[in-house]
């Protein structure tokens, strides 16, 4: 039983590991593109909204409520899908919005600034409301995983700690090697939409390695 647990504990730190490297890797292609706009957490985007409406930049609360809302209806759609047909429909779903995204950044270039503001946000979404509803958690930002750091070192639950732990690094980790894709590529070349095509390729693997290798359960409703 406890060799179960273990193997069950090691499945649920790679996923986690592999979807947060993916989710700092998105992340920071959107601040290159969105100009300092982060899609894979919320909080900072609300904070600006409220920014915008006190100054009266129509604009900008438009962009924000964009990603807001966007972020919103891919967590529910997400999580709609994911409670019928398990963790590896709603990560197909982000991994394929990623990966249409990327196509339509090939095809238009600049042109798809407006389809970007959505779809990056909304596969975002669609990933954190999937791992959310299993065990591995939250995969696309970090205020929670490092609360619950903090709040398991206090426990002295170290297991819980390294578990929190590695979601930190794995998200860095996906920022460092996006940015350095960033630096190679031009924004330009052709070659510049894979730097999405990659994570949404990588989302989708590790939909499909859950379903067939761990079976990541969804609890009991």
């Amino acid at each position: 039983m406890k060799k179960n647990a273990d193997a069950f504990y090691i499945s649920i730190n790679i996923s986690g590991f592999i979807l947060a490297f993916a989710a700092g890797w998105v992340d920071t292609f959107a601040l290159h593109i969105f100009s300092d706009e982060n899609i894979s957490f919320m909080t900072g985007r609300v904070a600006k909204l409220g920014k915008k409406i006190f100054s009266g930049d129509a604009d900008g609360i438009k962009s924000l409520l964009f990603i807001i809302l966007s972020f919103m209806i891919g967590a529910c759609l997400s999580a709609f899908i994911t409670k019928r047909n398990g963790l590896c429909a709603g990560l197909y779903l982000s991994g394929i919005a990623i990966i249409i995204t990327s196509a339509v950044i090939l095809f238009l270039g600049s042109g798809a600034a407006v389809f970007t503001l959505v779809a990056i946000p909304f596969s975002m979404g669609a990933q954190n409301a999937a791992t959310s509803l299993t065990p591995i958690g939250r995969t696309t930002h970090l205020t929670g995983p490092i609360t619950d750091i903090g709040i398991n070192i206090a426990k002295g639950d170290w297991r819980a700690v390294l578990f929190w732990a590695i979601r930190f690094s794995a998200f860095i980790f996906g920022t460092i090697m996006s940015y350095y894709v960033l630096t190679v590529l031009d924004s330009k070349s052709a070659l510049f939409s894979l730097i999405l095509f990659v994570p949404g390729i990588i989302i989708i693997l590790t939909g499909l390695f859950q379903k067939e290798i761990t079976a990541v359960p969804l609890p009991e409703s």
